[in-house]
């Protein structure tokens, strides 16, 4: 059950510093789309905007973390089979879709179907052949769908923090096993709380013996790559080729990419 109501915009009530253009509820609280000027965000319950989009420049991306989580696209030699967990505002699965080629194929996975009904209804989320989206817990989606992927995108956030399944061993083990020969797990991880830094970098570790590179996005989120076999030569012209191709894509200068990024190891946190 959930209750759901849009806001006409002259009289649209001010929230979260900008003007409330839809709301609804479900079991797990409330869910918002706030205007502010030109740009619109998603929020759940909270100041903290989880998404935001611009319509006339659709390209863009606010959150460095974001354009770094894309980036795990330019680590496999194919990243045409791309699993989010996650969809949110929609704002990673729109950027692919625009982006990646006709043999893309795109699955993502949104535990609240009033979060991926305000995705379609507000920010722009195309209904695509490429894009199939569920409905579903993401732990309960990686048991009954085992095909190989190349990328898995894990952004599992609500208006507390990280969801507990990304937190558990358990769970990253799974995505582990879901990646197909050089594929790449991305997530992103809040920094804010080093106590729970800490302790996903070492469940991270356990699922992936150490195959891990981070990326440091801002100064509360850095992003984890973590590979199913050996780490990429970062040295070597293809995967140099790619990652330039992406990073410039993604607004970012490629060689201050590739010299930022570090490979993870105990007791060493970036």
């Amino acid at each position: 059950m959930r209750a759901h109501g849009s806001v006409g915009r002259k009289n649209a009530p001010r929230r979260h510093g900008g003007r409330l253009l839809d709301a609804a509820r479900d079991e797990l609280g409330l869910v918002e789309v706030v205007q502010h000027g030109d740009r619109r965000s998603l929020h759940f319950g909270s100041a903290i905007e989880q998404s935001s989009h611009v319509s006339a420049a659709p390209d863009w991306l606010q959150f460095d973390y974001t354009r770094l989580l894309l980036l795990a696209t330019a680590f496999p030699e194919v990243a045409d089979d791309v699993l989010l967990l996650g969809l949110g505002a929609g704002t990673v699965a729109r950027y692919l879709l625009r982006h990646r080629g006709d043999a893309l194929r795109l699955d993502a996975v949104e535990y609240r179907e009033v979060v991926a009904d305000m995705a379609y209804r507000h920010f722009d989320l195309p209904v695509d052949p490429r894009l199939s989206v569920y409905i579903a817990q993401a732990g309960q989606f990686l048991e009954a769908f085992e095909q190989p992927r190349d990328v898995i995108i894990v952004d599992l956030y609500d208006a507390e923090g990280m969801n507990e399944e990304p937190r558990r061993v358990a769970f990253l083990d799974r995505c582990r096993e879901r990646l197909g020969p050089g594929g790449v797990m991305a997530i992103n991880l809040w920094r804010t709380d080093p106590a729970e830094y800490e302790h996903m970098l070492l469940q991270l570790d356990r699922a992936f013996s150490g195959r891990i590179l981070l990326a440091h996005a801002d100064e509360a989120n850095t992003v984890a790559y973590c590979f199913a076999g050996a780490l990429p030569d970062l040295g070597s012209p293809a995967v140099g080729k790619r990652v330039g191709e992406r990073s410039k894509a993604l607004a970012f200068d490629p060689a201050e990419f590739l010299a930022g990024i570090r490979r993870f190891s105990a007791g060493w946190k970036i």
